[in-house]
C-alpha cells in the first residue's frame, strides 16, 4: 500500500489549449495567476521568407522615356523575418481547503488561436484558379464574408500579413512536443538552443530535462 501511494502525485498539472475556462470553472478553491513566469515571445528564430517587392519604373524619374514605361512593373525579391510566437501564455497554480500541499494543481494555459488573431486564411492557387478554403467557414456570417472579401479588394501590405499569418508559425510545434513529453521543465519558459543543438539535432527549443534510460 505504502508503495502505491508513492506513485500517486502530490500535484495535478493540467495543460490547457484554448480553455479559458479552466482557470475559473473546473477546479474548487483558488487559482492564482504566477505573474514570476513569463512566457516571453521570439525565443526561436524567426522564419525568414522572400516576398514579391513591385516597383514602377520611372515613378521618380523625369525623362519621356521614364514617363511611356512608367506602367510597367518590376518585381524583386524582399527578404522578411517573422518572429515566432510562444504557445504557453501563463500559468496558474490552485489550491484546496482539503489539500495539504500548498498547490493542489498547476494549470499551464497555452493558445494556438492566438496565432491567427486575424483569422487569416491561406487560399490556394491551381494555375489559374484561385480557392479560399475558409470562406465558406461556419461560424462566419455573410456580413463578415463580404467585409473580408471588401478588404481584399484593397491593397494591403503583404509584409504584414505575413509577419501575422498562421503559417508562418512553426516554433509552436516543437514547444508542445517537449512539454508534452517532458523534456523540459512543465512550468518553465522556454529557452533558445544552442547552434550545436539547431545544427545536429535540428531544435530550435533548449531540452532542459535529461532523458532517462532504465537498464
Amino acid at each position: 500500500v505504502s508503495d502505491a501511494k508513492e506513485q500517486i502525485p502530490s500535484t495535478f498539472r493540467v495543460l490547457a489549449i484554448d480553455l479559458e475556462e479552466m482557470r475559473t470553472d473546473a477546479f474548487t478553491g483558488t487559482c492564482r495567476l504566477s505573474h514570476d513566469k513569463v512566457f516571453l515571445e521570439d525565443v526561436a528564430p524567426p522564419k525568414e521568407i522572400e516576398l514579391d517587392d513591385v516597383h514602377r519604373n520611372g515613378e521618380n524619374g523625369d525623362s519621356k522615356d521614364d514617363a511611356k514605361h512608367s506602367r510597367r512593373k518590376k518585381t524583386r525579391k524582399e527578404k522578411l523575418k517573422v518572429a515566432q510566437k510562444a504557445l504557453v501564455k501563463s500559468i496558474v497554480y490552485c489550491s484546496s481547503p482539503q489539500s495539504q500541499q500548498e498547490y493542489g494543481v498547476e494549470l499551464l494555459e497555452a493558445s494556438i488561436s492566438d496565432l491567427n488573431q486575424f483569422q487569416l486564411r491561406k487560399k490556394q492557387s491551381f494555375g489559374d484558379y484561385t480557392y479560399d478554403p475558409g470562406k465558406y467557414y461556419a461560424s462566419m456570417s455573410k456580413n463578415e464574408l463580404s467585409e473580408i472579401q471588401e478588404e481584399a479588394r484593397n491593397e494591403i501590405d503583404m509584409a504584414e500579413v505575413e509577419a501575422e499569418a498562421p503559417w508562418n508559425q512553426y516554433a509552436w510545434m516543437e514547444e508542445l512536443r517537449l512539454r508534452i513529453t517532458g523534456q523540459v521543465h512543465f512550468d518553465a519558459p522556454m529557452e533558445r538552443s544552442s547552434v550545436y543543438e539547431r545544427v545536429l539535432f535540428g531544435h530550435v527549443y533548449k531540452v532542459t530535462v535529461p532523458a532517462v534510460h532504465k537498464m
